[in-house]
Parts: C-alpha cells; structure tokens; sequence
C-alpha cells in the first residue's frame, strides 16, 4: 500500500488516483482539465473548483464528503459559536489582521500564562 502523507487535499487526491492506477494524463482527461493544472491540485499549488472536485470525487468512486478535511471553510456550528463570543471573534480578527499572527498567538499565550492573569485562565 502506497504509505504517501494524505495530510493535504492534493496529496489525497494524487493517492488515490495511483491505488487506482490512473495516469494523471488519462485522469486530467477524463476531468476536462489540462495535466498542468492536476498537477499544480496534486502539488498543492492551485484547488480546484467545486465542480471538479464533484468529479474528481465521482471518478475516483468516493464520496465527496472524503474531502471535507481539508476545506479551507470553517464549519457552520464552529462559526455559530464564534459569533456568539464577541471577544473570540474580535481576537480573531486582531490576530488574522496581524503580520506575525503565530508570533501574535504565542505573545497571547504567553501574557495569559502570567501570574497576575493566572484566575482568568479557562
């Protein structure tokens, strides 16, 4: 068994293309798109659009939610509860809008582990 890192969505998709044993030429054909552009969603370097997804995933006979890992959307109840936090949601707003936003995460971290804040820990 092919022990290749399915950690991305390009890297899922190339492995599972190979356990079927589609060349990326004769797979890009039967997608409508260029080899080029199955490469650039194989390296990671470009997604596809939810229509070829749809068929990447209807070619391969796997069900599309196989690819929900790796949406770049944050989940409905994930964004309900952030909504309802107005302080989460603005702390994630000031980190996002951050240049350094792990250096900004870490300062946060480390400010909060402090001994004057430690009664605010959750």
């Amino acid at each position: 068994m092919d022990t290749m890192n399915k950690s991305t969505l390009g890297a899922k998709i190339e492995q599972e293309r190979k356990n079927r044993r589609i060349s990326l030429r004769e797979f890009a054909r039967q997608l409508g798109i260029s080899a080029a552009y199955l490469v650039d969603i194989e390296k990671n370097r470009r997604l596809p659009s939810g229509e070829v997804l749809k068929k990447v995933a209807d070619l391969l006979e796997i069900p599309i939610s196989a690819f929900d890992e790796f949406s770049p959307e944050i989940p409905k109840s994930v964004m309900d509860w952030i909504r309802k936090n107005p302080l989460i949601e603005r702390m994630l707003r000031v980190i996002k809008k951050t240049p350094f936003p792990e250096k900004a995460l870490n300062n946060l971290e480390r400010t909060l582990t402090l001994p004057y804040y430690s009664d605010l820990r959750i």
